[in-house]
């Protein structure tokens, strides 16, 4: 009963809790690919581009210094009116998840809490940030920015995952499990 009145709640404050144009497709690996919007699209083949020079070239600071730095301080330039809570979503379904998110913390504080999705490529951005981080051994920059992934993609298991075994490799079974 209690998602049922969330689902209604999300519905009610549309202009309140709304996903930006959710312009989201996977490509092979899970790799943002192009979408109808010419920035998303734009930002996308940025973010897909960095994935290649980490994951084929294993050249991390070019990934880091040409595509994913520059691509993460154009998301965070986009304007937004007043102070939303950022989401990036893999895809729809996991979009509306997160408004609701947002509709659910304003069903228990009144307050109005705006939200948008700006799309998967924002939060892949700071995974493939963390993990050319890692990879460089600058680990404590690699948790900050793991972080802010989770924090932009709260239910995806990759960016949970990465963080466990980045807490893991620092000797701390225990927090890697939690």
């Amino acid at each position: 009963m209690r998602i049922f009145g969330l689902v209604l709640v999300a519905l009610s404050i549309a202009p309140c809790a709304h996903a930006q144009k959710t312009v989201i497709t996977m490509g092979p690996a899970g790799a943002p690919q192009a979408s109808s919007d010419p920035a998303e699209a734009r930002r996308a083949e940025t973010v897909v581009e960095a994935s290649r020079l980490i994951y084929k070239d294993h050249d991390y600071e070019r990934a880091l210094d040409t595509k994913l730095t520059p691509v993460i301080r154009e998301y965070e330039a986009i304007p937004r009116k007043g102070d939303p809570r950022l989401y990036s979503a893999r895809t729809p379904r996991e979009a509306l998840y997160y408004m609701l998110l947002a509709a659910a913390a304003q069903d228990r504080d009144g307050a109005g809490h705006n939200a948008i999705d700006l799309g998967y490529s924002y939060g892949y951005a700071y995974y493939l940030s963390a993990f050319a981080q890692t990879e460089l051994n600058h680990k404590i920059e690699a948790e900050a920015l793991l972080h802010k992934a989770i924090e932009l993609s709260p239910m995806n298991s990759l960016f949970i995952g990465e963080l466990g075994y980045h807490i893991q490799m620092t000797g701390d079974s225990t927090g890697a499990l939690e």
